[in-house]
């Protein structure tokens, strides 16, 4: 057990390392989610002028909680995409490390970015343009930011498969995959305007229930336990799907040696 932490700890300084001295990571995940709460946050100042605050705040709201999801799925892909780009996954994955402990290293450290992010965000939304945070509302972002943890591991198990099988080739799905699922999640409107195809298509992807319910939760404080409740299950379904996914992919990049060549 102390072996596999020290292993874990491992990876968590070599992340570390590459944020503190790479440009991009520095924009990916921080620059561009401050930029984007600050850009909705005006957004929405320009609407209270002609809107409720229920509206105005739900488009901030949902600013902050995509940019946690996005993070925390950056975070466990590059992981894989930084390693192949400086030629070191092969060495990683040799050592001791085995398979879990480079996803628990890399998730433990896309949450911290993204708890860390996630307060910022909290504190410019609240102090800059006005968003309530209540205890009540407080206990409803943590179960937001839970499922939406759970769904961006998902996301990020299943892209460093394909990355494994198909190599850098495809790392345009590394920032990209994600994007596919922003309209039909409900993000910065209700599934309700939807067209009924795109609409049942909405009810099976988790991130639809955060949104849903983070939406209703700021015309009542209320808990909503039925949509996060489905939005746990179904974030379990994801997961499940993708670690399945990425067994067989890798175990495919190595029978065919795609493995050493995503280094060449």
């Amino acid at each position: 057990m102390n072996a596999s932490l020290t292993r874990i700890k491992a990876l968590l300084i070599q992340d570390l390392y590459q944020t503190r001295h790479s440009s991009e990571v520095i924009i990916d995940v921080i620059v561009f989610p401050l930029t984007n709460v600050i850009l909705f946050g005006y957004i929405s100042l320009y609407l209270l002028r002609n809107s409720t605050t229920i509206p105005t705040h739900s488009l901030l709201l949902a600013a902050i909680l995509w940019e946690s999801l996005r993070v925390l799925q950056y975070t466990v892909t590059f992981g894989t995409l930084w390693n192949l780009w400086s030629r070191n996954l092969t060495n990683v994955m040799i050592s001791p490390i085995s398979v879990s402990e480079f996803f628990t290293a890399f998730t433990l450290a896309g949450v911290l970015k993204v708890s860390v992010l996630f307060l910022i965000m909290l504190v410019l939304a609240a102090t800059l343009f006005g968003m309530p945070v209540s205890a009540p509302f407080a206990v409803n972002l943590l179960f937001y930011f839970m499922n939406l943890m759970l769904s961006g591991l998902a996301f990020g198990i299943f892209v460093t498969g394909m990355i494994f099988k198909w190599g850098t080739k495809i790392n345009s799905l590394a920032w990209g995959l994600i994007y596919f699922f922003q309209p039909i999640s409900g993000v910065y409107f209700p599934v309700s305007v939807l067209p009924e195809p795109l609409r049942s298509i909405a009810y099976v992807v988790p991130m639809t229930y955060v949104f849903e319910s983070a939406r209703s939760h700021l015309h009542s404080p209320r808990i909503d336990w039925q949509n996060l409740g489905m939005a746990f299950l179904i974030n379990m379904l994801y997961l499940s799907i993708a670690s399945f996914a990425f067994k067989r992919y890798y175990t495919a990049s190595r029978m065919t040696g795609q493995f050493a060549r995503n280094e060449g």
